[in-house]
């Protein structure tokens, strides 16, 4: 058993959530939301003296404060790169990669770090792109699976799933989601997901008639949405997972996700993966899927069992095991 500091931002993120509980079944965890002020950095380096290992969530800037701090007090240290912290779309502006000073720091986060853990193999390659971690090992995210099991008809809808704001809504393909809408007229097209700003107004304006907008939705009737629709549709310029389209999965619907290098792993065949501006071409193969696939498509539902939580559990708690003992292993050297 160890003592970790468990490092992420202050606000609730059920991922970085469940890597906290998943810890915390074998070591003493201490939870600390960092804030971006003096007075948060200094009880940060207190509470890291206290602590044997510090858990970053991203490479965000408060892990190189961790990570700083974790070469200076001797600690071990593990860091979960997440996306758009070694992102770099500049289609969008998204991703830290875009700016010189960012790329800086999470260059020096991945260099210095004891163990990097990317959430698939295309986040893998982003991350080596970056830096080079002392250990980097793949360990997928972990979904709390909900398996339909073909107890609730498909229906012959579209479902995505997603925040709508500027930022998010142009890198998860909102817009081509609705021009695809266009393409099939006697398709319903839903789309899910918090309205942060005016983004929802352009949307609404663009969108033919067979788009439904939901701003908020119980957990209840989201489950039941995911449940009914054949079709789970992600057009994002970039991703590092897609826990929305495992969540698809699991529930057996068909999957018409782009070519993104991490959307297309987690699919692995079991979903259909388009080119991401082609509206005809996403029409034609969504279609396809309408009029050839099963309604419960149990290969994709087969494949989501293995992004299943307990399975990030035994192999997050395997890495940290491992860099304990080495920890241990190097002391005795010493």
């Amino acid at each position: 058993m160890a003592k970790i500091l468990f490092v992420s931002r202050p606000a609730k993120v059920r991922f970085c959530e469940l890597d906290y509980e998943i810890l915390s079944r074998e070591h003493t965890v201490t939870n600390f939301g960092f804030r971006f002020t003096p007075l948060s950095v200094l009880s940060l380096f207190f509470h890291m003296r206290k602590n044997e290992i510090v858990f970053c969530w991203f490479a965000g800037f408060w892990s190189f404060f961790c990570i700083f701090f974790a070469k200076l007090l001797k600690k071990k240290s593990i860091v979960v790169p997440g996306g758009f912290d070694v992102a770099n779309v500049p289609k969008f502006h998204y991703g830290l990669m875009n700016s010189p000073f960012h790329r800086w720091y999470v260059k020096y986060i991945l260099n210095n770090c004891d163990l990097a853990l990317p959430v698939t193999n295309a986040n893998y390659e982003e991350i080596l792109a970056v830096g080079k971690p002392k250990k980097c090992a793949m360990v997928y995210c972990g979904v709390e699976l909900k398996p339909n099991a073909g107890q609730i008809t498909k229906k012959k809808q579209v479902l995505t799933v997603g925040i709508v704001n500027k930022t998010s809504s142009a890198r998860k393909g909102h817009f081509r989601f609705i021009e695809t809408a266009r393409h099939l007229p006697d398709i319903p097209f839903i789309l899910v997901g918090r309205q942060v700003d005016n983004t929802i107004d352009k949307l609404k304006a663009n969108a033919p008639p067979n788009v439904t907008f939901y701003n908020f939705l119980t957990d209840e009737e989201l489950y039941r949405l995911f449940a009914q629709s054949k079709v789970y549709m992600q057009l994002s310029y970039h991703e590092s997972f897609g826990l929305t389209v495992v969540e698809a999965m699991s529930m057996g619907s068909t999957v018409v996700v782009s070519d993104n290098p991490a959307l297309a792993e987690v699919v692995a065949g079991t979903g259909v993966v388009v080119e991401i501006d082609d509206y005809k071409g996403i029409a034609a193969k969504t279609m396809q899927v309408f009029d050839s696939w099963p309604d419960y498509n149990e290969k994709a539902a087969q494949r989501a069992l293995q992004f299943d939580i307990k399975i990030r559990e035994q192999k997050l708690l395997d890495e940290v095991s491992a860099l304990i003992l080495e920890s241990d292993r190097n002391k005795k050297k010493q």
